[in-house]
C-alpha cells in the first residue's frame, strides 16, 4: 500500500449532522492508494463495516508515493549489476563502501511513462557525511514495477572527494574550532499573536485548520 488516509465525508453531510448533534454521524472511511499487477487502485474502505466500498483503476499520469521498502529494494540494485561493478572498480573504490539514494523523475509531458527514479551514489569509506562525497558520471534508472535497471551510463570519471575534514557531528570534532555564535533571544512581551485550540490555529486576523496527511511528510 502506497497511502493510507482518512477519506473525508462531504461537507453537506459534515453540516446536516453539525446542525443536529445526536442524529447518525457520518461514515468513518479511509482512502486507501494500492499498487498492484503495475496499476494504481483507489480504494475506499468503510471501517466500521469492514467492507470495500469501490475500487477503481486510476490511467492518469502520475503515479501513488513510492513506499520504503520499494526504495530499498531499489538501492540493491546496483550491488549485482555487473555494469557498475566494473564502474567502481574502474575508479578504484570498494564496492561496500558505495550507498545510495532515490530520487523520483519527473513528468514532462510523455503520454505513457515508467514509474521509474533514479539511484545516486555516494562513497563513505572513513566518513558519515555522505553527501559530500558522491560518486559522479553514473546514471542508474531502476523501474520500480519491474525492480531492474532499465538504463545506465558512464560518462566520465571525477575523484571522489577526502574524506578528511566532512566531519560535521560535535562529539567528533577536533581543533582548530570556528568562532563561536553569540546566542540571540525572540521575546514576545505580550505573549504570542495566535491562539491554539486543538486542531484550530487563530492568529489575530483569521484561522486556520492544522492536520497531518501522509503526502505532508514524507
Amino acid at each position: 500500500m502506497e497511502y493510507v488516509g482518512l477519506d473525508e465525508p462531504d461537507k453537506p453531510a459534515i453540516l446536516s449532522w453539525l446542525s443536529k448533534p445526536k442524529s447518525k454521524p457520518p461514515p468513518r472511511r479511509a482512502f486507501v492508494i494500492a499498487r498492484l499487477d503495475k496499476q494504481s487502485h483507489e480504494i475506499i474502505v468503510d471501517l466500521s463495516t469492514h467492507a470495500i466500498l469501490s475500487d477503481k483503476v486510476y490511467n492518469g499520469h502520475s503515479y501513488p508515493l513510492l513506499t520504503y521498502e520499494e526504495q530499498l529494494a531499489a538501492m540493491e540494485l546496483p550491488q549485482t549489476y555487473k555494469p557498475f561493478i566494473e564502474s567502481i572498480e574502474k575508479r578504484g573504490l570498494n564496492l561496500s563502501e558505495v550507498v545510495y539514494s532515490t530520487f523520483t523523475i519527473g513528468w514532462f509531458g510523455e503520454l505513457k511513462s515508467k514509474r521509474v527514479l533514479k539511484v545516486l551514489c555516494f562513497y563513505v569509506d572513513g566518513t558519515v557525511n555522505l553527501h559530500v562525497r558522491p560518486v559522479e558520471g553514473i546514471t542508474l534508472v531502476a523501474d520500480i514495477d519491474e525492480m531492474k535497471i532499465v538504463e545506465y551510463y558512464d560518462r566520465f570519471i571525477v575523484p571522489v572527494p577526502k574524506a578528511k575534514g566532512t566531519v560535521y557531528r560535535e562529539s567528533k570534532l577536533e581543533p582548530p574550532f570556528g568562532p563561536r555564535l553569540n546566542g540571540a533571544t525572540l521575546v514576545n512581551p505580550d505573549g504570542p499573536g495566535f491562539k491554539i485550540h486543538g486542531h484550530t490555529v487563530r492568529p489575530v486576523f483569521f484561522l486556520f485548520y492544522l492536520n497531518v496527511f501522509v503526502r505532508d511528510i514524507t
